[in-house]
């Protein structure tokens, strides 16, 4: 928003610099982007948080640094004008849609004359970067800038009917915009319609066929309140960003329509004496809500760390300008200004009160923490922010990199995706109309962020993330939301040089990663299971399993999937259910065991075995000894040929036995080593090569 300071002068006596200013703005929550100083004039950029609409007018700005010099706002003077004729016999309002549209005000004002309007009221809307059109559109500008309240002029001898309608829109209704553009309307869009047509795009922008023009000599004023929901959807929707939508879509004062529509008429009349004016329509079927809000004095120093007064509290809740009902050992009944939308809570009440007190005047301490108490209980939140970091660490010391994408998908990639959601998590007002639906797997973002890096020329890649995923809902509850680690790699294990070539990355690299995850998360005893789903390679699909439950699917992603985010090289992916590794993973402290003094001795075992023995069969069989001078068993060999029957294979092991306490003489260990062997032999009918 552009504010002149020269205008704001005009309600408000301020000596400070712009410097000052700008400073002071910024301690009570706005951003001022800019500072540009004119010739006769200084001009702020300010940009305003959402929830503070109310400060979006030369009025609203005027009381916020009333806050600051304790200078009262000055406001207009608006004399209350004779009315000559009741409008109730000329236009016939009504509201069908009550709830998107709570209040409705109209006047007719007759005979005035459509021309420039004055120098003055030209130069303030040239300052706010409004381009002045005549002095009826500018009047409507006008107030807008003054009091925040958006406003419009119909002519009023083109409505058909006589007739204002406040409805939605007929399913593909056109209506041509005051800037010559035809826009087809929806069932969702609220217009202000006659009898015969849509001649407004409610709080957004009017129709050029009922516009003000050089013929008009009769006008209708509206000033009404939107709801703001609908206008931010529409506003969206259409792609139509206008001054009154965006204030309509941060709730406006329904307080201002009637102040709005008789400043308005002021100064209309300053510049059409001779007009004739009527009463005003005032439709309103939903009445604004009070809020109330009960403060504890003692409960805001408390939170705030702070020992202000009574006295100040109540001083800088008047300017404010709560309503103070009722006062009684620092408790206090607060009604909340009608203007003030952002405030619902006390806690809400007590941030105010830290604001306008000044968070610089807030001495700083540190949070007494009792460390015993703190170590005997560990929260959730606790438990998940150190296994989170142990993850990252782990993760970041692989060289593997971080990435945060959003989690809105396409329909049609839900085929892709490990089961079949019967109600996808939809967004009723999505950012993208084609990604409309709440992912249900880290998947799409991690393939959409490994295209695009594609796309730039970086072809090495080992990302993860960390993020939830939406499940069905159940009826009437909120879906169900899963956090969820994913971790992806593809192109060369390292950079290639002038000495070698690199090889590719594949599987193992990938089963690697989740393993030193699982060694440092302390989760044991997981397996993989041949299992195909839809996002993998038919040859490399699996799932993880813990202890017999669901932990996570891994696998290389199929051609079809690949091609659909127009990747063409192999892509290797986990997902894990993270919220099971946390529940499942309990030691967070490690502990140090000290090497091995003694040495350790190794034999080899080339084992015949039918073909559906596996390795994990072999490996637990061996585990199952428990013996404790198995310290390490590896896999080193595969063999099929014609030395062996065709249904069979050989696996070649590497048996490392060792002892903490003593050195193992050859006959210890040839000891345990064939005692190894007769119960592989036995169990697998398998026989030594």
């Amino acid at each position: 928003m552009k504010v002149s300071l020269n205008w704001l002068r005009e309600y408000i006596e301020i000596n400070l610099s712009a410097k000052d200013i700008s400073h002071n703005l910024t301690m009570l929550g706005m951003e001022i982007d800019s500072i540009e100083e004119t010739k006769d004039d200084t001009i702020f950029e300010i940009s305003f948080t959402i929830n503070r609409g109310d400060c979006l007018s030369m009025l609203g700005l005027a009381q916020e640094i009333s806050l600051i010099n304790k200078e009262k706002v000055k406001y207009p003077q608006v004399p209350i004008q004779k009315s000559l004729e009741d409008i109730h016999g000329l236009i016939d309002i009504s509201i069908v849609e009550d709830n998107l549209c709570p209040r409705y005000c109209g006047r007719l004002v007759k005979n005035v004359k459509i021309t420039n309007s004055p120098s003055w009221m030209q130069k303030r809307l040239i300052s706010a970067g409004i381009k002045p059109i005549n002095n009826i559109v500018d009047i409507t500008n006008f107030v807008l800038m003054e009091y925040g309240q958006p406003m419009h002029a119909f002519d009023y001898d083109l409505i058909s009917g006589n007739k204002i309608i406040v409805r939605k829109a007929k399913d593909k209704e056109t209506i041509e915009t005051l800037e010559g553009k035809e826009v087809s309307l929806s069932s969702e869009v609220l217009v202000i319609a006659d009898k015969e047509k849509s001649i407004a795009i409610a709080g957004i922008i009017g129709g050029s066929k009922t516009a003000v023009n050089n013929k008009t000599t009769n006008i209708l004023l509206e000033s009404a309140n939107f709801n703001p929901i609908t206008i931010r959807k529409t506003s969206q929707k259409l792609n139509i960003i206008t001054e009154s939508a965006y204030r309509f879509e941060r709730d406006v004062d329904s307080l201002k329509t009637i102040p709005a529509i008789e400043r308005a008429t002021e100064l209309i009349l300053q510049n059409n004496p001779s007009a004739i004016i009527s009463t005003i329509y005032d439709l309103q079927k939903i009445l604004p809500k009070e809020t109330i809000i009960d403060l504890d004095i003692n409960r805001a120093n408390s939170i705030l760390g702070t020992s202000i007064p009574s006295e100040e509290i109540i001083n800088i809740l008047k300017h404010l300008k709560f309503n103070i009902t009722d006062k009684n050992n620092h408790q206090l009944i607060l009604k909340v200004p009608s203007f003030r939308k952002d405030i619902h809570r006390e806690i809400d009440v007590i941030e105010e009160i830290a604001r306008i007190y000044g968070y610089n005047r807030i001495t700083t301490s540190l949070y007494r923490l009792n460390i015993d108490d703190y170590l005997k209980k560990e929260s959730l939140d606790d438990k998940f922010y150190k296994f989170t970091n142990i993850a990252k660490n782990t993760l970041n010391s692989l060289g593997i990199y971080e990435i945060i994408s959003y989690p809105f998908i396409r329909q049609e990639w839900l085929e892709y995706t490990s089961f079949q959601l019967k109600n996808p998590v939809t967004i009723q007002n999505p950012l993208n109309e084609e990604e409309n639906i709440m992912s249900p797997t880290l998947l799409f973002g991690i393939m959409r962020c490994i295209s695009h890096n594609l796309r730039k020329g970086n072809n090495d890649l080992k990302i993860y993330e960390i993020g939830k995923i939406y499940h069905d809902p159940k009826e009437e509850q909120l879906p169900n939301e899963i956090t969820n680690l994913a971790c992806a790699i593809t192109g060369k294990k390292t950079k290639i040089s002038w000495r070698e070539k690199s090889l590719n990355v594949d599987i193992f690299d990938l089963t690697g990663i989740f393993e030193k995850l699982c060694i440092e998360s302390e989760i044991s005893s997981w397996s993989y299971q041949f299992s195909l789903f839809p996002c993998f390679s038919p040859q490399v699909s699996y799932q993880i399993s813990h202890n017999g439950a669901y932990l996570g699917i891994v696998g290389e992603i199929s051609s079809k999937l690949l091609d659909k985010f127009k990747i063409s090289q192999k892509v290797f992916y986990f997902e894990l259910n993270w919220d099971y590794i946390l529940n499942k993973s309990i030691n967070t402290k490690k502990t140090f065991k000290a090497f091995p003094k003694y040495p350790s001795n190794s034999r080899d075992i080339a084992l015949v075995v039918k073909e559906n023995s596996t390795y994990k069969m072999v490996l637990e069989i061996i585990q199952e000894l428990n013996h404790p001078y198995i310290k390490e068993i590896n896999l080193f060999d595969i063999y099929r040929g014609s030395q062996i029957p065709k249904e069979c294979k050989s696996l070649a092991f590497s048996i490392t036995y060792q002892s903490l306490e003593k050195t193992l003489s050859d006959e210890e260990v040839d000891k345990i080593h064939q005692l190894l062997i007769n119960n592989l032999i036995s169990k697998l009918k398998a026989y030594i090569r």
